[in-house]
């Protein structure tokens, strides 16, 4: 488990604990998506890393950068990937 993937899971812990429902009630679903996208908001050094990393465009030479649906996507990539480095 990564350092990132990590930390979004305990702020879903957290929100889990903090709820006096049921797990599978709405509610609880709902406290617990909201805080995982809130920890999301905090991207650590790596994740932002991961996200303004360009790609090279089809071996040429010249890097392309993403829009921001893509960026995201990939510092959610990063986050659900366990890289060597983490």
């Amino acid at each position: 488990m990564t350092p990132d993937f990590k930390r979004l899971c305990e702020a879903a812990e957290d929100a889990y604990n903090d709820q006096s429902g049921s797990p599978f009630s709405l509610d609880c679903r709902e406290a617990i998506v909201r805080a995982v996208l809130m920890a999301l908001r905090e991207p650590s050094d790596a994740v932002k890393k991961a996200a303004e990393e360009g790609t090279e465009f089809y071996g040429a030479g010249e890097y392309i950068s993403y829009d921001a649906g893509e960026t995201i996507a990939r510092a959610v990539d990063f986050i659900l990937a366990e890289p060597a480095k983490a």
